[in-house]
C-alpha cells in the first residue's frame, strides 16, 4: 500500500505527530488535519523525521516515507536511518497482565509494544477509562515477572461489544526496566 498523505483529507482531525525523543522521552500531538502538519512543518516545529500516526496505518510512520512528500511540503523528504525507523516500530508482545490503580485492578491483555508505549485489550471490565489517567502495570512475562510499570492512558479505542483496548505511555522508566524492555525493542 503507498503512503500518502493525501489519503488523510476526507477524514479531518485523524493524524498524531510524535517528536522529540530525548533520553527514552516523546511528545505526543494531535489531532491534526493535513493543513496542521503542513503548518506545523512550515513553522519548522516538525520536519520530515517527525512520526506521523494514524489507525488505520496501525503504527507510527516517519513522515518522510509518505510518497506525496515533496508535493505536500515542497520539499524533497530528508533520508531517514534505520535507528530512526527501529524507534517506533512496534513489537507484538502477547502476555496476560494487570493493570491497578487505587481504587481497582483489571485483568488484561499485552498485544504490542514500542518503545515507549504498550497496546492492550480487555473485555468485560465495566469501567470508563480516561485520557492520562495513571495505572501500575504488571505484565506476566518471565522478563517482566519483577517489573512494576508506571503508565499513563494514552489512546482509547472503539470498543466492540465487550471488548476494547487501549494504549498505555510508559512513564519514568527505570534502568532495570529499559533493560527487560529492551529485549523486545530498541533503546
Amino acid at each position: 500500500m503507498e503512503l500518502k498523505l493525501k489519503n488523510f483529507i476526507p477524514e479531518g482531525k485523524c493524524l498524531f505527530v510524535k517528536v522529540h525523543i530525548i533520553d527514552g522521552e516523546t511528545q505526543d500531538f494531535g489531532p491534526y488535519d493535513l493543513e496542521d502538519l503542513k503548518r506545523l512543518y512550515n513553522e519548522k516545529r516538525i520536519d520530515g523525521n517527525a512520526f506521523v500516526f494514524n489507525v488505520s496505518l496501525g503504527s507510527w510512520r516517519v513522515l518522510a516515507d509518505f510518497v506525496d512528500f515533496q508535493e505536500v511540503f515542497g520539499d524533497k523528504p530528508p533520508e531517514v536511518t534505520s535507528m530512526q525507523r527501529r524507534v517506533m516500530t512496534r513489537k507484538e508482545l502477547e502476555a496476560p497482565a494487570m493493570l491497578i490503580n487505587e481504587e481497582n485492578r483489571f485483568n488484561v491483555s499485552t498485544v504490542d509494544l514500542s518503545m515507549l508505549a504498550l497496546k492492550i485489550t480487555y473485555s468485560s471490565i465495566d469501567y470508563e477509562f480516561d485520557l492520562d489517567e495513571s495505572f501500575e502495570l504488571q505484565i506476566k512475562h518471565p522478563r517482566f515477572e519483577s517489573e512494576k510499570f508506571k503508565v499513563k492512558v494514552l489512546r482509547l479505542f472503539d470498543s466492540s461489544g465487550e471488548e476494547g483496548s487501549l494504549t498505555l505511555r510508559f512513564m519514568d522508566l527505570s534502568k532495570s526496566q529499559k533493560n527487560a524492555l529492551s529485549s523486545f525493542i530498541h533503546f
